[in-house]
């Protein structure tokens, strides 16, 4: 879905990329190098199998061509003794490097990367820079020991680091701000810093490291020495080109032309697009985020016809639908925007009827919608998320933009919080606050539950059987399962719909005559007892056969139906 492409390799990008990495103008003053008598941070075999573990797996290679997907599956279960003594290794590794006694030789290759120029949308060029998986390793390693202390002394001032549900924080405490009266004379100023990471001092950068959290100076001494001689000293610089102002009334407005004044370019924002780290801030502008999202949704479906039907469900569920929208209820009152959501929600489900080739009514899409353990496909509706996910987030940075704005009061004081329980409370008798109101799925469960028993309330006979059986624990592990066709978990177009019509009680064929005689209904369900299906057979091989495949990968031995297996079958 991406529409990136890498800039052309020409002596331009070149020179646009050395632009992005300058030398430094005067020699740099580094703190002096590693006493030995600091106690270096050390870690051990289960910080290296976590830290290895937090790796996406397609994690993409530095300049030694080794992926984080290739280390996870040397060293997983499957590789025995050879995995426990890679897992070693890599752990002295680790605490080698974090020691500082690598050869500055080496560090170029070590600390060096794979540099891609990708082209932006403005013409610029954006490097993404790719490096070796063993110092991603242990800088990643070096990064969860420090984060606590870390967040206790860069917090209020910055959230980027080791704070859970920062973003979030920062956008429900800007809408606080703005939206108290009090601050009616206030503006909001939104600075960017232009190359800020490669223009950063790197000397007192590394001071700074070596005042606050000395156990990782003698790792972090090396790693930026290297990087000098392609840095330069100019420090950091506002591109006030990026940089938006927002007026909190129209009194403050008064102060634009001032600070226009020294930074030219700068931009005047109005409540229907102030945004801050993607999210609007004021209910105006919700509208057009969730309907920027269901264009989105929709043109996935033309490029999802491409795939499989079962690889393009996954990724509908994983990738395209309500992931893509799940930031922007967490952080803005969705629900108080009924049709947008209702276009979302009615744009995912004509995706989802056509990947799947099936046509889903009421009951049938309600069902479609609830998580897999529940019966469900997984592809949820933003309308049943959008209030769980507002009151998750806001009950979960509620302290911590306390902080952020210094007063006194909990979730419920920011805006919307008190309209979002209220709203809560009016979908059913049943619907109570539950305890861990921080946490997403406790309140997404009571709307879940609430979802089901409606369906089966309304269900009698077949489909009120269906529903318990669906429902049932790993009754949807195939939905689960990731589609391959090596592995032979990847089911044909024809399969996935007939399986996924059974499931949610869908039409599967038109009614006819089988050959045994017998009418078939539009359900299907004559041909899984018919004893002249012509799949009755393969379905039993394919489970002897996934049966035999998991005895011989446990090294137990095996042998489809040896003889003699039954006494009755009249083999001997």
């Amino acid at each position: 879905m991406s529409d990136d492409s890498f800039a052309p390799g020409d002596a331009d990008t070149l020179a646009s990329l050395k632009l992005k990495h300058p030398d430094p103008s005067r020699p740099l003053s580094f703190p002096p190098e590693p006493d030995p008598s600091i106690t270096v941070l050390s870690v051990t075999v289960e910080d290296v199998l976590s830290a290895l573990a937090s790796f996406y797996s397609g994690s993409a290679a530095g300049l030694d061509g080794i992926r984080p997907g290739h280390l996870k599956e040397l060293v997983s279960v499957s590789a025995g003794e050879n995995g426990r003594r890679l897992v070693g290794c890599l752990t002295r590794l680790a605490n080698f490097l974090l020691s500082g006694q690598l050869n500055p030789c080496v560090c170029p290759f070590l600390y060096g990367a794979s540099l891609f120029a990708l082209e932006k949308k403005d013409g610029g060029v954006r490097p993404i820079a790719v490096g070796s998986v063993f110092r991603r390793l242990t800088a990643k390693l070096a990064c969860r020991a420090v984060k606590e202390d870390m967040a206790r002394y860069l917090q209020p001032h910055q959230l980027g680091f080791g704070t859970r549900l920062g973003c979030e924080a920062a956008i429900h405490a800007t809408r606080s701000f703005v939206m108290n009266p009090e601050n009616e004379d206030s503006i909001v100023l939104k600075l960017d810093i232009r190359n800020a990471f490669n223009t950063l001092e790197r000397d007192v950068l590394l001071s700074e490291v070596k005042e606050k959290i000395p156990s990782i100076y003698p790792f972090l001494h090396q790693d930026l020495e290297a990087l000098v001689p392609r840095l330069r000293d100019l420090g950091l610089e506002v591109n006030p080109s990026k940089c938006e102002f927002f007026p909190c009334s129209s009194e403050a407005r008064t102060h634009f032309s001032r600070f226009n004044s020294f930074l030219p370019g700068l931009r005047e924002l109005s409540s229907s697009n102030f945004n801050l780290l993607g999210s609007p801030i004021f209910l105006s502008a919700v509208p057009e985020a969730i309907t920027s999202r269901t264009q989105l949704l929709l043109s996935a479906q033309e490029r999802l016809k491409d795939l499989s039907a079962h690889v393009a469900i996954i990724l509908l569920r994983m990738c395209f639908a309500l992931p893509k929208i799940t930031y922007l209820m967490r952080t803005t009152p969705t629900w108080l925007c009924p049709e947008e959501v209702s276009s979302f929600d009615n744009a995912l489900k004509l995706v989802v009827q056509s990947v799947l080739n099936v046509s889903l009514d009421g009951p049938q899409w309600r069902q479609a919608a609830l998580p897999i353990r529940c019966g469900g496909l997984g592809v949820r509706c933003a309308w049943d998320v959008g209030l769980p996910a507002f009151l998750a987030s806001a009950h979960g940075v509620a302290n911590l933009v306390t902080v952020l704005l210094g007063t006194n009061g909990d979730g419920g004081s920011m805006p919307f919080v008190s309209d979002a329980v209220s709203a809560w409370l009016s979908l059913s008798s049943d619907a109570a606050i539950p305890e861990s109101k921080h946490v997403q799925r406790a309140w997404d469960d009571i709307g879940v539950k609430l979802l089901q028993e409606h369906l089966l309330g309304g269900a009698v006979g077949v489909d009120k059987a269906r529903l318990r059986a669906v429902s049932q624990p790993e009754s949807g592990a195939w939905l689960q399962a990731i589609p391959s066709p090596h592995l032979g978990t990847l089911l044909d177009d024809d399969s996935l719909r007939v399986a996924v019509a059974l499931r949610l009680g869908c039409k599967v064929c038109e009614p006819h005559i089988c050959t045994c005689g017998s009418m078939v209904e539009a359900d299907g369900h004559h041909a899984l007892s018919c004893r002249r299906c012509t799949g009755r057979f393969p379905r039993h091989h394919a489970l002897n056969d996934i049966i035999r495949r998991a005895l011989v990968s446990a090294n137990i031995p095996c042998v489809l139906e040896p003889p003699g297996l039954s006494r009755s079958d009249g083999d001997y």
